[in-house]
């Protein structure tokens, strides 16, 4: 995507962190953009499941 690594981290496109990373940036996301719906790829489904699990009900 022609990002740096600091680019790529602020970036609401990418997801890169252990799980409790992701759910901080979605949590901040949905509260400073308004973004509460991501689209996931079939590869990634699997591995967003723990943040989908911790996300439930929030």
């Amino acid at each position: 995507m022609g990002l740096n690594a600091d680019q790529a981290l602020a970036s609401p496109h990418s997801m890169i962190g252990t799980v409790g990373e992701v759910v901080d940036k979605l949590v901040r996301q949905r509260e400073e953009l308004g973004i509460s719906y991501i689209g996931l790829s079939a590869e990634s489904m699997e591995e967003m499941a723990p943040v989908v699990a911790r996300l439930a009900g929030t």
